[in-house]
C-alpha cells in the first residue's frame, strides 16, 4: 500500500514577526475564543497547495521543483492587514506584502507550472501574497467580530530577503498543523 503526505510549497517567516502578532491579537475582541493565532513557528508564505501526494510522487516533485533555484531571491516588505474572504465573515486574517509583491507572484506561478502535474486539485482564484497570522476555528457558526481596528492597524513596514524555498509536509494534529521540511531549494 502506497501512503500519502498532504504537501505544499511555500516560504518560511517563522521568525520575522515575533513582535507584531501580540499587538494584532489586541486589535480584535474574540470573546468566544473562536480565533485561532498561527503559531511563530508556523508562519509561512503558501506559493502553491498540492494537497495529498503519494510518497513515490515526493522525490520526482522535489526533482521538477529544482527549477525554482534558477530564480533571484527577493526582498520583500510585509505593511498591510487583511481578511479573507471578507469583512463581513472573516474567516482568515492575514498580513499583506508590499514591496516584492510581483516578484512573488512570479515565483508562485512557476511553481505552480512546476508542480501541476502533481496537485491533487487545481485552485483558479487569483493568488494574493500573503502570511495567514489567525484563523476562525468554528466554520459552521457565524461570527459578529469588528475587524475595523484590525484592519486599519498602522506598523512599520517588516523587511526582509526570502533567498528559500521549501517543500512541506502539512502533518494535521489536534494542536494545530505540524510543518515537516522535505526539502529546499536555494535562489541565486
Amino acid at each position: 500500500m502506497n501512503s500519502e503526505k498532504r504537501v505544499f510549497v511555500g516560504i518560511d517567516l517563522s521568525c520575522q514577526f515575533t513582535k507584531l502578532i501580540p499587538m494584532l491579537k489586541t486589535t480584535i475582541e474574540d470573546k468566544h475564543g473562536d480565533i485561532r493565532w498561527v503559531s511563530g513557528r508556523n508562519l509561512h508564505l503558501t506559493l502553491s497547495f498540492l494537497g495529498n501526494i503519494a510518497d513515490n510522487k515526493i522525490q520526482p516533485l522535489i526533482k521538477a521543483l529544482k527549477e525554482i533555484e534558477n530564480l533571484k531571491k527577493i526582498d520583500i516588505s510585509v505593511n498591510s492587514t487583511g481578511v479573507f474572504p471578507n469583512v463581513e465573515n472573516p474567516r482568515v486574517f492575514w498580513l499583506g506584502v508590499d514591496e516584492g509583491y510581483d516578484a512573488i507572484a512570479d515565483i508562485q506561478s512557476i511553481t505552480d507550472e512546476i508542480s501541476t502535474e502533481f496537485k491533487e486539485n487545481q485552485r483558479e482564484e487569483k493568488f494574493i501574497p500573503h502570511v495567514t497570522i489567525a484563523r476562525i476555528t468554528n466554520k459552521k457558526k457565524t461570527i459578529k467580530l469588528d475587524v475595523s481596528t484590525f484592519l486599519n492597524t498602522v506598523y512599520s513596514p517588516i523587511e526582509f530577503v526570502i533567498n528559500k524555498v521549501y517543500l512541506y509536509e502539512s502533518k494535521l494534529t489536534q494542536d494545530g498543523p505540524r510543518y515537516l521540511v522535505l526539502s529546499e531549494f536555494h535562489l541565486q
